[in-house]
């Protein structure tokens, strides 16, 4: 029996899989699905479609390869999207911006790698200007909306990428993660996503931010960030940083230790993200884990991140004609401001190692630690930062995320409830360099506990 429409939306991959090998699933039917429902929300602003001419033709072929028994691929036919700031060949990426853009003739690593594995691809998703903050908005694109309160963002970079995941118009969608553009969206729009370690998924072409860049899944559970994480990783000659072990399961001889640190020993974090926060955890101790609080990891990074970040956005606006500028995000430009000194940057620089030293000394005692993956839910869209709070830049609603770029350590957003306001809260779990598989482990076993809330599903 054939699935109804909407149940295409909610077929994790290993399953789509199982039904193209059966014939119970048609490749073709679950892109006209994705791409239509794609258009069923143009409202919310997510998403560039490629030509239905061109998806079709894709999905047909796999379908064909399907009944003849031979797929070219571990994803063939599966629907996937990408960000707006890889290159797709025969596309033109914009990074959001109208100032650059380019028709690509290649395609980047991890783009190269879901082709190869016969994955079709929707459409380019979008993101702010560069990707430089942790909203979706841009003088290109507009604002991106949460699906949950279309009058909320959707967090930022990868913000395009988190609707489509949350609507289910794709099963993986491409982000990628520089000071927390895969986690941020992940939370606000209530769907799973993984930053890998730094290194374990190739770039290109590379980023002005020093060591902080990388490509990484958002889906809507865990079993399907997994696969992703395998197709996309391994070394590619164009990164030569990408160049990391094959990944193994880290174990410590017994159950993960544990621990959980509602505000790291610095930040701010709204006291209804605290009550789910806490909730999930007294609900996994009630299941037998072992969780230790610890009040202070580490202090306030701000002053390692602010020139290593700032010091790339203010090389690439300095970069960019001076008569372009107008068109562009006029806090990008601004940004400029914040370019720091040379001593700043090797201060940053020296500090960034300490601080990657307290993390592996804080590994020698646990395995994993949890915190808020966000201090605060969905805020109005079309504002770089919360009403109302005193900020002035983005990071400060923003605290949980940046650090791990600096130490390139895995860390995931899973759902873990919703506030008052039905608004998503995520859970955040960083483990040890290369630790991934540990953590999706840990994500597994925790979704099966507490669903996540899907809102194609609520909706």
């Amino acid at each position: 029996m054939q699935p109804d429409q909407d149940d295409y939306l909610a077929v994790p991959v290993q399953r789509q899989l199982d039904g193209f090998t059966t014939g119970e699933l048609s490749p073709v039917r679950l892109a006209e699905t994705s791409f239509q429902r794609a258009l069923k929300h143009a409202e919310l602003n997510f998403i560039r479609l490629r030509d239905w001419r061109a998806v079709a033709a894709e999905a047909e072929a796999s379908e064909r390869r399907w009944r003849s028994g031979h797929p070219i691929g571990k994803l063939d036919g599966v629907v996937v999207t990408i960000k707006d700031n890889c290159l797709v060949s025969g596309m033109t990426t914009t990074w959001g911006s109208k100032v650059k853009q380019v028709d690509a003739t290649e395609d980047s690593p991890p783009v190269a790698r879901l082709r190869e594995a016969g994955a079709i691809i929707l459409g380019l998703t979008t993101l702010p200007e560069w990707g430089w903050k942790g909203v979706t908005d841009s003088p290109l694109t507009g604002i991106t909306r949460n699906p949950w309160m279309p009058s909320r963002t959707s967090g930022g970079s990868s913000g395009g990428a988190a609707v489509a995941a949350a609507l289910g118009v794709a099963a993986l969608n491409l982000g990628s993660d520089g000071a927390g553009s895969i986690r941020i969206p992940a939370s606000f729009c209530g769907v799973f996503g993984f930053k890998p370690t730094f290194g374990v998924v190739p770039a290109y072409p590379l980023s002005a931010l020093p060591e902080m860049v990388t490509y990484g899944p958002i889906t809507q559970n865990v079993d399907d960030a997994d696969i992703m994480l395998d197709i996309l990783r391994g070394p590619d000659w164009r990164d030569w940083i990408a160049t990391s072990p094959a990944l193994q399961r880290q174990d410590s001889g017994g159950p993960p230790r544990i621990a959980y640190s509602r505000t790291l020993g610095f930040a701010s974090v709204d006291s209804e993200v605290l009550d789910v926060t806490d909730r999930a955890v007294q609900a996994l101790e009630k299941m037998g884990w072992e969780i230790d609080e610890v009040d202070h990891v580490f202090d306030d990074p701000w002053d390692i991140v602010r020139p290593l970040y700032f010091g790339g956005l203010g090389y690439m606006v300095g970069a960019t004609e001076e008569a372009a500028r107008p068109e562009m995000d006029p806090n990008l430009v601004s940004s400029m401001q914040m370019s720091p000194t040379s001593d700043e940057i090797y201060a940053a620089a020296i500090a960034r190692q300490a601080l990657g030293r307290c993390m592996n000394l804080f590994h020698q005692r646990f395995d994993l630690l949890l915190t808020p993956q966000m201090p605060l839910t969905a805020f109005e869209a079309g504002r770089d930062f919360p009403e109302g709070r005193g900020m002035s830049n983005w990071f400060q609603w923003n605290p949980f995320t940046y650090p791990f770029n600096l130490t390139q350590q895995p860390a995931a957003s899973i759902p873990c409830g919703n506030a008052a306001s039905g608004l998503p809260v995520g859970l955040q779990v960083v483990g040890r360099r290369f630790s991934d598989l540990d953590i999706l482990s840990f994500c597994r076993r925790f979704e099966g506990s507490f669903p996540f809330p899907c809102l194609h599903r609520v909706s």
